[in-house]
């Protein structure tokens, strides 16, 4: 299997990049897990009223090539109906 890094990138422009990475079975899958990730990310934040947002995360292959990027435009239609579900 191939291994993937799930780069986060934040909207005051810092990142945290994904040392150890992961074994996916294919790019469409890594981006499913990424695109999971990021809802995460932003309904931790909704949740504890981060100051910063992830706004995207970026798949990259083993060989450093950028293979996909899932953004928070994909993901926060069904995080804040989770959201308002939950209050």
């Amino acid at each position: 299997m191939p291994q993937f890094f799930l780069n986060i990138e934040y909207d005051d422009g810092s990142t945290c990049d994904d040392a150890d990475g992961g074994m996916y079975e294919n790019t469409d899958a890594a981006m499913s897990e990424a695109r999971k990730g990021l809802k995460a990310l932003i309904c931790e934040t909704i949740d504890i009223d981060r100051a910063v947002v992830a706004t995207s995360i970026h798949v990259v292959d083993d060989g450093g090539i950028e293979r996909g990027v899932v953004s928070i435009g994909a993901v926060v239609p069904d995080c804040l109906k989770a959201a308002l579900k939950a209050e």
